[in-house]
């Protein structure tokens, strides 16, 4: 054989090669199959479902003695009493039409955490360096994960608030069925709440990426989530620039932006805190492909 021979059948066997270099399409087929096939996954997202939709029933049980206390107040300032502090019926046709953001607080906790894990593992059993052998584009590995969880989260989030809604109507009061149906602003909240979760996903993927550990990442998740919010708020009466910050600590800003009936006059409307939301769960997801990109995966 000669060194012709060899030659022509090296370039051969290159541009085969070259024909089926793994697209960026093929990367995310890979992230959802890997998505897909851990067991941790499901286990969670189940949970996540199962924390949401049983939140939205136990808040139907709230709703119905918040509206028999409004219904009394209504009556008795129709009466001449003086008006009662606590919320309208019509607030309370709001909360309903909202119902399906009840659990959002603690399934957006487990949503981060499986994005954590959904990297994290791959860190702890080495496996990353084996999908960056793949895909050698590490930003393009990284926003195929992003996708992926992304859709996941966003889904569940989405089903979980209408299923909430749902079983919901089978316990409000029937004054507050007759009175709430599905609109736009039922529609809204559902989709909001999949954004909200999708958005934590980020963070969760962000710092999974940054620590390379589940336990470091879903830690700094709880941090950023609620502990921060609860230190603040213990302290908030010290300080007019604290009280001033905590609405736009990332759980004040998920329940404005999913919230129904936020007046377009108000502090901070929906649309604002979604986008204060994001840049919230967009840092740490920079700083994420930041390390995955620049750094050696060791």
């Amino acid at each position: 054989m000669t060194t012709a021979t060899l030659s022509a059948e090296t370039a051969q066997v290159s541009a085969n090669f070259s024909s089926h270099k793994l697209t960026f399409w093929g990367a995310v087929r890979g992230e959802a199959i890997k998505f897909r096939t851990l067991a941790t996954n499901w286990i969670m997202l189940a949970v996540t479902l199962l924390i949401m939709v049983g939140m939205g029933a136990m808040f139907a049980v709230v709703i119905n003695q918040m509206y028999e206390s409004a219904l009394a107040a209504q009556e008795a300032v129709a009466t001449g009493a003086a008006p009662v502090a606590g919320p309208t019926v019509d607030n309370v046709y709001n909360y309903a039409r909202g119902i399906g953001d009840s659990g959002m607080m603690f399934g957006s906790m487990l949503v981060a955490s499986i994005a954590v894990v959904f990297i994290g593992s791959e860190y702890a059993s080495r496996q990353i360096n084996t999908t960056l052998t793949t895909v050698p584009r590490r930003t393009a590995t990284y926003l195929a994960k992003l996708l992926v969880v992304s859709f996941w989260t966003f889904f569940i989030g989405f089903i979980s608030a209408a299923l909430s809604y749902g079983v919901a109507q089978l316990l409000l009061d029937s004054g507050i069925t007759e009175a709430v149906t599905v609109n736009g602003d039922v529609v809204r909240n559902w989709v909001a709440v999949g954004l909200y979760c999708m958005l934590m996903s980020w963070m969760g993927l962000g710092f999974g990426t940054l620590l390379r550990n589940n336990a470091g990442g879903i830690v700094l998740v709880v941090v950023v989530m609620f502990i921060l919010s609860i230190a603040l708020n213990m302290v908030a009466g010290a300080s007019e620039m604290i009280r001033d910050f905590v609405p736009y600590l990332p759980m004040s800003l998920g329940q404005t932006f999913t919230a129904v009936g936020v007046a377009d006059d108000a502090a901070i409307t929906n649309l604002e805190a979604g986008l204060w939301l994001l840049v919230w769960c967009l840092v740490p997801a920079l700083l994420g492909w930041a390390r995955l990109a620049l750094t050696d995966s060791k």
